[in-house]
């Protein structure tokens, strides 16, 4: 919805403004145009995993229309209530904000759950509220209420003191250079092993030529973002990377963005590659492209 946003107008905002409000620092819906608090909602459970049912009422469809049906054609009405939403989202967002900045006095702000993965909300935060430092979990969803379970269970049942400090988010399966040559030996694939400096040089050129470059190190990242561990590379410069990206691999709709990487040291310049030793990144000197 954030990234389809851009491509539309909130003419369908007032209607959304109409379905949820914000009261203090309340969420307040209007409940004729769902059903799960009367006819409840339908879960299934096939293959694993949840399955949710329609949780909205006929009004929804008497006010904005009927569903898109997954993969068919996405038009301007639908770019324009996403739109509409994501206006109205911010709206609120920052108003939920406002108030409880206004309560606590306080100049820092924690936030988790989906919509805190909202980066275009989130970067309002600094011109719109009086908040001033902004930590948001990178596990900020439904996932990341492991963490939160286990920090509960830790300092509310077992009383330990508060020692946990979140500087990464490295903290998923590694495989050891045997298994991953086990790995690759059973896929029967050709593979020739590079030190640091080589892999980096061969990593780059083949970029630079176009290529798309699948880069694995150390341990899997937690959340829904690639970090540096698990993720896909690519030139930007080239203006047909997006779609060849997403027909030979994400397969994604054409408005979903992909992020560019940028070094800690050059903040300023997002788009260009360097060879210089990003903070994070363990092999020297190759800077990380993560997908939004």
């Amino acid at each position: 919805m954030m990234g389809l946003s851009a491509y539309g107008e909130p003419r369908f905002a007032d209607q959304v403004r109409g379905v949820v409000r914000t009261d203090g620092d309340q969420v307040r819906l209007d409940l004729s145009f769902f059903i799960h608090h009367s006819v409840g909602v339908e879960m299934t459970w096939d293959g694993g995993e949840p399955v949710i049912g329609t949780v909205y009422s006929p009004k929804m469809i008497d006010t904005f229309g009927p569903a898109r049906v997954p993969r068919t054609q996405i038009r301007q009405e639908h770019c324009d209530l996403a739109a509409s939403v994501q206006a109205v989202l911010e709206e609120r967002y920052l108003a939920l904000l406002t108030s409880w900045q206004q309560q606590t006095r306080s100049k820092r702000v924690c936030l988790a759950g989906g919509v805190a993965l909202n980066c275009v909300a989130n970067g309002k935060i600094f011109e719109k509220t009086p908040f001033r430092e902004v930590y948001v979990q990178a596990a900020a969803h439904d996932a990341g209420t492991s963490i939160g379970a286990a920090l509960h269970v830790s300092h509310q049942v077992l009383k330990q003191p508060r020692s946990f400090v979140m500087k990464h988010v490295y903290y998923g399966p590694e495989y050891s250079d045997a298994e991953i040559l086990a790995a690759l030996g059973e896929a029967g694939c050709h593979y020739h092993r590079h030190n640091d400096q080589e892999l980096i040089q061969q990593t780059a050129e083949e970029l630079a030529r176009g290529s798309i470059v699948g880069w694995f190190q150390g341990r899997m990242e937690f959340g829904p973002r690639a970090l540096g561990t698990r993720s896909i590379l690519a030139d930007p410069r080239r203006k047909d990377m997006k779609d060849t990206l997403n027909r030979r691999i994400k397969f994604r709709e054409h408005f979903r963005p992909f992020c560019p990487s940028i070094t800690a040291e050059q903040p300023e310049n997002s788009l260009r590659w360097t060879t210089r030793r990003p903070s994070w990144c363990r092999p020297t000197g190759y800077v990380r492209r993560f997908e939004t």
